[in-house]
C-alpha cells in the first residue's frame, strides 16, 4: 500500500513538472533568450515597455510573453528557426501601421520587432535604394 502512494506521488510530480515545463517553453522566449541573450526583452524592462507600446492602433495593445529585437537578416532568420523548431507562437512588428487586432502583436507569445533593421543604402548606379523593415 505504502509503495502504491509513493508510485502515484510520483506520477503526480512527474506529470506536474512536465506540464510546467510545456507552458514555460511553449512560448519559444526560453531558446530566444538562450541564443540571443541580450536582444530578448521581458515585461518590466524598459526596452519591452517601449516596445510594447509603440504601435499606431490601440487594437494591437496585446501582452507578448517576450520581446526579440533582432539586429541583422541572420538574427531574424536564426529567430524563426528557433520558433519553428519549439512550435512557439510569434508575431512581427515592422512599422506598426496595422489596425486589425493580432496583425503586429501577440499574447503570450513572441513579437519580433524590427526596430534595430533600420539600414539603407544606395546601389553603386545610384538607382535603388534599399531600407531595412525597421
Amino acid at each position: 500500500m505504502k509503495s502504491d502512494f509513493r508510485l502515484v506521488a510520483l506520477c503526480t510530480l512527474l506529470a506536474i513538472s512536465s506540464v510546467t515545463t510545456a507552458t514555460t517553453n511553449s512560448n519559444g522566449c526560453a531558446p530566444l533568450t538562450e541564443r540571443f541573450p541580450s536582444k530578448v526583452f521581458y515585461p518590466s524592462s524598459d526596452v519591452y515597455e517601449y516596445e510594447n507600446a509603440e504601435f499606431w492602433s490601440n487594437t494591437q495593445l496585446l501582452d507578448p510573453a517576450c520581446i526579440f529585437r533582432p539586429s541583422s537578416a541572420k538574427d531574424v532568420s536564426d529567430g524563426i528557426r528557433i520558433l519553428d523548431a519549439t512550435s512557439g507562437k510569434f508575431a512581427i512588428r515592422g512599422g506598426g501601421h496595422m489596425g486589425i487586432k493580432g496583425a503586429n502583436n501577440i499574447d503570450d507569445g513572441v513579437l519580433m520587432v524590427m526596430s534595430n533593421l533600420t539600414q539603407m543604402s544606395v546601389s553603386t548606379d545610384k538607382k535603388t535604394l534599399s531600407v531595412g523593415p525597421g
